[in-house]
């Protein structure tokens, strides 16, 4: 009997996970966004992502990922829970009622990053029910306040109020209010080392309730402040920065570079678009440490900027900026007043090109709507630069130091020595090279490959987690970010080329303070090169011993789903795409004709140890659209298909490995239906769940992952779910030989499928990790699949034929899931 489903697609995949992972169809509620900042996603069991903005709710079961961005959620027991940027955290099983709080518990899984917490009725009233599980040791609490980092292996947990317990399977500590504890894989929980802390601090920054006042962003930001930019005296205050004996003012300061006026670039007196001519300029961007905190970021495009004077020793001082309403800029209507100087004074200016740069001192100001005063001895850095477009996607640039601001720690004054930045756009990597002398140490931070960031064609980029070391109190590293953007000279017909970076840096120290400033970098040319290598960093290397295990499979009867545990793999060293493969008997796969009939598309690889694509036909149809496929050539091109691949190392000590955990999905094809015979581009997701529970690399996998995008047909297919269960054979082969398929409308509605069926073979690929004593894992599983059937519309009388194939890797596992 046909039964018309009640949930979206994506709901009935969501309902079908939580039915088989925890035997309930729907999450609880567990809270509310009070404040987000950036991108930051909530992915369900399903592996469905959804990106959150203030006042949606969250729910139990989902994963919280921060990636660049910032996160406050306000539990429905009243508790907060506060996430940096690179956070990953699991909401695995959270339950409050307010007719029966005795009964609330919550058990969180904080896999990595920086989390800090005040907690609620359930941390009160029935603190046994109370976990947080980390990979190196479980959090219990017994008090109301802590901060925590989990970075590198390394938990520290900071404790604000209260006790907090940590316990492994090495040992147990209570730590107290402002104790510092550390644990890692192998270890009972110890003291940490002196001046180490959890770099999210334990307060509550939430004094208010009221929202229209926006209480989130601006508690935030005056914790965040704290430190740096005091209201009090500092004998009342021992957060206040003092600043340096002596201060320069506005009228005693001097420019040391060429004091002719960049006019028009910083045009006098108003919001800074118009560069004459009626022609309107490219956006600024602007770098500070402490202009945006309710950002967590340094650096910041897209913004007018008001200067006071082009002449004099007030020549291009800033006194207002304002982030620009980017689909309107010719209206210069702006959206949201960033900084206000208000009273204060801008001073030891100094103006690079287009840069310009100073601080802020000796008033009181406005950023984003609240007050904050500096005295005399307390000065804000900042840089501003006409926004540049990069245009250099296929190069390695160096930008070298060319000025900078005085670098700020307290009552003292020192210097940025050096500052090289190397931008690799081919890549997505860059090279940091700083130096900072102060309080008689000098810190550097010296960090290579950096691949943890995007840049954007215009803009520029925020870096945390960088380490400044040195050999006293920087020894083990302190956390460092750098917030930077491309600038560069106009040519007064709005165009700008990126010649310089404006750069924000900040060191935390141990002592809770930071050091921080902000300097012009310059290019330069006689260092520009082209890498070789788009990807270094993952790519797989060529082998032509039959090192590598893959699947190949098409839409085709002579490209069904194939296996091949024994295989060479040739790959392009520039594009990291696979060229062919060749199996140990001598069966090949890969492009038979020249590159401009076939080419590889969306190519991609994980940790050197995975890599996938699909070989596609540059024109749809022709002769020579050639593609080996078990040694026989196939024409794609007037079939109109692809032939996807996934290829790896695999994972050769599988009677090693053990624990439970989640594969989620980090790349792969683009899905290819053959819809009613025609030919249809699909978008998938999914993950994988495998319980190492048997000796000698035996349990249990299920895969559970859908396909979505279909085009009009005539049954109104919109979404195909296919899961499937298999048992573990001790080898690095994963088979899914027998999937479960059902297919849904736009709707919701259920459609009945005749015929349904689905297959998936890969592989365990890469080394085994060590996520925790418990959990021992292959990095990687790659996977290729394929789908057939007829989706039933019964209502309609209407019918789609469908034959679906793709492949997908799947990495970064997460542990403590339930058991299978």
């Amino acid at each position: 009997m046909f039964r018309t489903a009640l949930l979206s697609p994506k709901g009935l995949l969501s309902a079908m996970v939580a039915a088989f992972v925890s035997g309930h169809a729907l999450a609880d509620v567990a809270g509310r966004v009070n404040f987000v900042s950036g991108e930051v996603s909530a992915v369900a069991s399903d592996g469905s992502r959804r990106s959150l903005a203030k006042g949606d709710l969250v729910n139990s079961g989902e994963r919280l990922e921060t990636g660049k961005g910032r996160l406050q959620i306000r539990f429905t027991d009243g508790s907060f829970l506060s996430l940096q940027p690179n956070t990953v955290f699991g909401l695995e099983s959270y339950s409050y009622a307010k007719d029966k709080p005795e009964q609330g518990s919550l058990l969180f899984n904080f896999v990595r990053g920086g989390m800090r917490t005040v907690s609620g009725a359930i941390g009160k009233i029935n603190r046994a029910n109370y976990k947080v599980k980390t990979p190196v040791a479980t959090i219990g609490i017994r008090g109301t306040g802590y901060a925590g980092t989990m970075s590198n292996g390394v938990l520290v947990v900071s404790v604000n109020k209260g006790i907090v317990n940590l316990t492994n399977d090495f040992g147990s500590s209570n730590v107290s209010a402002g104790q510092t504890f550390q644990t890692q894989d192998g270890k009972a929980p110890e003291p940490a080392p002196s001046g180490v802390s959890a770099q999210a601090r334990a307060d509550n920054p939430d004094n208010t309730t009221q929202e229209d006042k926006k209480e989130e962003r601006q508690t935030e930001r005056q914790e965040n402040i704290g430190n740096n930019i005091a209201k009090d005296d500092s004998s009342t205050n021992p957060n206040l920065i003092a600043g340096v004996d002596n201060p320069l003012t506005e009228d005693d300061v001097t420019d040391p570079v060429d004091p002719t006026p960049l006019s028009p670039l910083f045009p006098n007196s108003q919001i800074s678009l118009d560069v004459g001519q009626g022609t309107i300029s490219p956006f600024y961007a602007m770098a500070t440490p402490k202009i945006r905190e309710a950002t967590d970021t340094l650096s910041t495009g897209q913004v007018g900027v008001q200067f006071k004077d082009t002449t004099g020793t007030d020549r291009n001082a800033v006194t207002k900026i304002e982030e620009i309403n980017a689909s309107n800029p010719d209206s210069l209507a702006t959206t949201t007043t960033i900084f206000d100087i208000g009273t204060l004074k801008a001073v030891n200016i100094q103006t690079k090109g287009g840069l310009t740069f100073g601080e802020w001192t000796n008033g009181t100001g406005k950023f984003e709507g609240a007050n904050f005063s500096l005295t005399s001895n307390q000065f804000l850095p900042y840089i501003v630069g006409l926004q540049a477009n990069t245009n250099n996607e296929n190069t390695r640039v160096v930008f070298q130091l060319d000025g900078a601001s005085a670098a700020r720690n307290g009552s003292n004054a020192g210097t940025l020595d050096r500052f090289n930045l190397a931008v690799n756009y081919a890549q997505g990597l860059i090279d940091i090279d700083l130096q900072v002398s102060i309080n008689n140490n000098v810190y550097v931070v010296n960090e290579t490959g950096i691949h943890r960031f995007n840049i954007d064609s215009v803009g520029g980029a925020d870096i945390s987690n960088l380490l400044a070391k040195n050999t006293t109190d920087c020894q083990q590293g302190c956390a460092t970010s750098i917030g930077f953007m491309f600038a560069g000279v106009g040519d007064g017909k709005g165009n700008v080329f990126s010649s310089q970076v404006g750069a924000a840096y900040q060191i935390l120290l141990a002592n809770q303070t930071s050091i921080e400033g902000v300097g012009a970098l310059l290019l330069n040319p006689s260092q520009t090169s082209t890498p070789t290598v788009r990807d270094s960093v993952n790519q797989i290397s060529s082998n032509n011993d039959a090192v590598f295990a893959a699947s190949f499979v098409g839409n085709n009867d002579a490209l069904l789903l194939r296996q091949e545990t024994a295989i060479s793999g040739k790959f392009d060293p520039t594009t990291g795409e696979l060229l062919t493969a060749t199996t140990a008997d001598g069966a090949s796969y890969g492009r038979v004709d020249d590159p401009n009939s076939v080419i590889t598309a969306n190519a991609g690889s994980y940790k050197k140890v995975l890599a996938w694509g699909q070989w596609t036909a540059k024109t749809p149809t022709g002769s020579s659209n050639l593609v080996s496929f078990n040694g026989a050539a196939t024409n794609i091109g007037n079939l109109g298909l692809d032939v996807h691949y996934i290829i790896g190392t695999p994972t050769t000590d599988m009677a090693n490995t053990r624990g439970v955990v989640t594969y989620n999905m980090v790349g792969g094809s683009t899905p290819q239906g053959l819809i009613n015979g025609a030919n249809d581009s699909l978008t998938q997701t999914g993950f994988v769940i495998v319980n190492f529970s048997g000796s000698g690399g035996l349990g249990t996998a299920s895969l559970l992952a859908s396909v979505t995008g279909f085009d009009n047909n005539s049954a109104g297919l919109a979404e195909l779910n296919f899961t499937g269960q298999t048992d573990l054979t001790g080898t690095s082969q994963l088979n899914f030989n027998q999937l479960s398929v059902t297919a849904a409308t736009g709707n919701g509605s259920g459609l009945v499928c005749t015929g349904c069926s689905g297959s998936a073979s890969g592989i365990f690929a890469g080394n085994l990790v060590t996520i925790n004593t418990a959990t021992v894992v292959p990095t990687a599983i790659g996977l290729g699949y394929q789908l057939t059937g007829t989706a039933n519309n019964v209502n309609a009388g209407t019918a789609t034929n469908f034959d679906v194939s793709g492949a997908m890797g799947l990495g970064n596992p997460v542990v403590n899931l339930p058991s299978l």
